[in-house]
């Protein structure tokens, strides 16, 4: 019975040692940068330079995959890239303000992990290999993941939270210093996120949040952190909802800013705290493909359409007549709000191929660009006084 035992530790410990050395084998180094070369990026006014301006809105939209997501130097490489092109055209002075798109700062969940996950043919086999290559982590978060959740989804960013802030605020707020601007960066999945006392994004333990940080020239975090109030159907199983009256306004050199996230823009309840109050509007978002833009329109999604929305319209108008009507171009201007930018992600993310278009609101008017398809684009708003 001795020897059995003996035996027994024996190959668990030479499993265990095997398993060790492949988990950590073939890593991705998180300090490289990228020596490509550069990528194409296509640079549009959306309107011409009028006489007084307060200063001008970026849309930026790069082009991601899987492998830029391997390091956060190479990450901040690429978006580096779009903001330098930016400045040679002069779109960039003391008042500018970069905005990024919904969950570019999410698949930081992938730095410094196996090669192989990067390269892998869809989401379901990197994710995969990340579990399995961090298992000992994986399953204490998900023991503790929180009741009604999905489980999986909640310990594969739960795991990785911490670092992901800290990896998200380096990469934002060195971009912001270099070029002096503002930066609504996007959003970034994280573990009940918070600012501390020295202005350092931090995480917690609790549910995870679809949450924005806005970073000041300076670099440092503009203070709170926003987060979705309203997620869609495919959000809910793993993220909360933040609070639709909390949407802050913030103090830029450029004016009274607010941002929404995505579907927020959706919702009379979350222009509440912005009516009357910004002047203009920062929203980043994801759609997953370009072609739901001309498919029918399906409704609300995550949660029950507000009592103004003619809900015989659904499948009836396009989904981008729904747009045009229901989130910033037609909630905008109700709220006192005319001026703003809406951004996409764009990008081939394994088996997810977002097709980025930019939104921008002038007067009473919504603008929609045509959809970026395998190139950058950035996109310029300038605002009037």
């Amino acid at each position: 019975m001795k020897k059995t035992i003996i035996r027994l530790l024996v190959a668990v410990t030479i499993l265990g040692g095997i398993y060790w050395l492949w988990s950590i084998s073939g890593r991705a180094d998180e300090t490289i940068g990228n020596t490509e070369p550069q990528k194409t990026t296509e640079l549009s006014a959306i309107n011409p330079l009028p006489d007084t301006i307060r200063g001008n809105l970026l849309g930026i939209q790069p082009y991601l995959t899987p492998i830029d997501y391997s390091s956060k130097a190479r990450l901040g490489w690429i978006l580096e890239e779009q903001l330098s092109q930016a400045r040679e055209k002069g779109w960039i002075n003391n008042n500018t303000i970069a905005v990024y798109p919904e969950y570019i700062g999410t698949w930081l969940v992938a730095a410094g992990e196996k090669t192989s996950i990067y390269e892998a043919p869809d989401m379901q086999s990197a994710m995969t290999t990340l579990v399995l290559s961090n298992l000992p982590r994986f399953i204490r978060h998900y023991a503790s993941a929180p009741k009604g959740t999905d489980k999986t989804k909640h310990a594969l960013f739960s795991m990785k939270s911490a670092r992901m802030a800290e990896q998200y605020q380096q990469v934002f707020s060195n971009l912001a210093k270099q070029f002096n601007v503002t930066i609504v960066a996007g959003s970034i999945v994280l573990e009940e996120p918070y600012i501390d006392k020295s202005g350092n994004l931090r995480t917690g333990k609790g549910s995870l949040y679809n949450t924005t940080a806005v970073f000041s020239p300076e670099g440092s975090i503009m203070p709170p952190l926003v987060k979705k109030a309203f997620p869609i159907n495919d959000e809910k199983p793993f993220t909360a909802c933040g609070k639709p009256g909390d949407m802050p306004v913030f103090l830029t050199k450029a004016g009274n800013m607010g941002v929404l996230i995505c579907a927020d823009s959706w919702y009379p309840e979350a222009y509440t705290g912005l009516a009357n109050k910004a002047e203009f509007l920062a929203v980043p978002s994801l759609a997953s493909t370009d072609s739901i833009w001309k498919g029918p329109w399906m409704g609300y999604n995550g949660a029950a359409a507000p009592v103004d929305v003619d809900t015989t319209r659904y499948r009836k108008i396009t989904e981008e007549d729904a747009w045009a009507s229901y989130s910033m171009g037609g909630r905008g201007p109700k709220a006192g709000i005319h001026q703003g930018i809406n951004v996409f992600f764009t990008g081939d993310m394994w088996d997810m191929h977002p097709e980025g278009r930019v939104l921008s609101l002038i007067g009473d008017s919504l603008n929609i660009s045509a959809p970026a398809l395998k190139t950058s684009k950035v996109y310029n708003l300038w605002l009037k006084n």
